[in-house]
């Protein structure tokens, strides 16, 4: 009997990524994105409304946060295409994770399969011709999700206070495009690292209500 060959670890990434490429093909060239709601430039600044305290809803948190803070070391046209093409790549690869866990014996043609459907679709072409990059973002990080809450029930050691209190989205203030990225990202801290993830959740809310308190009585 001949055992059956384990696909490469790198397989599903690499195909994810392979998608992303040619999908974003038009990104790469040179120049600043300048297409409807996807409009960079190269410096972005810690506005009010970056910050959440104008007198607006505070629709562009936390998208022009990051922006603004990472443009002060990368430019601002290339952190906003990184960000476009990271999302579709990382949506891509999370849809074939999850497949791997949810109907494990499709094996990696599965796999390939879930992750074609997530890149290739209506959704996603029209996400890029509306400039909604910061949309695609937060739609990368549902199947990371998913699969981590599929992890989470089939681990019930994992989950403790502060996965819940992490993951509470009466905690989080932004708007819900990528309210998601933020809570899938300080629930990994705080499960596999407890001391930053409760550090970081607790400096970035005292800052905002700080601020917004010291607005409201100005």
């Amino acid at each position: 009997m001949t055992r059956a060959r384990r696909a490469p670890a790198w397989a599903l990434p690499a195909y994810a990524l392979l998608l992303a490429v040619v999908v974003t093909a038009p990104l790469w060239a040179p120049g600043y994105l300048l297409l409807r709601d996807a409009v960079s430039t190269p410096r972005s600044y810690f506005s009010d409304a970056a910050l959440g305290l104008s007198e607006s809803a505070p629709r562009a948190l936390p998208q022009d946060f990051l922006v603004a803070g990472l443009s002060t070391v990368v430019d601002g046209g290339v952190v906003v295409k990184a960000l476009l093409i990271a999302g579709i790549f990382l949506a891509g690869w999370g849809a074939g994770r999850l497949a791997a866990l949810l109907v494990a014996d499709a094996g990696l043609p599965g796999q390939l399969v879930a992750a074609t459907l997530a890149v290739w679709n209506p959704y996603v072409a029209e996400r890029l011709l509306q400039g909604h990059w910061s949309l695609l973002v937060g739609y990368a990080c549902l199947p990371w999700v998913a699969a981590a809450v599929v992890r989470l029930r089939a681990e019930p050691a994992a989950r403790g206070p502060a996965g819940r209190r992490c993951c509470s989205g009466s905690r989080w203030p932004g708007s819900p495009r990528l309210v998601c990225c933020w809570r899938l990202l300080w629930r990994w801290c705080a499960w596999r690292h407890p001391v930053p993830g409760y550090v970081g959740c607790g400096a970035w809310q005292g800052c905002w209500r700080r601020r917004r308190s010291r607005r409201h009585r100005g």
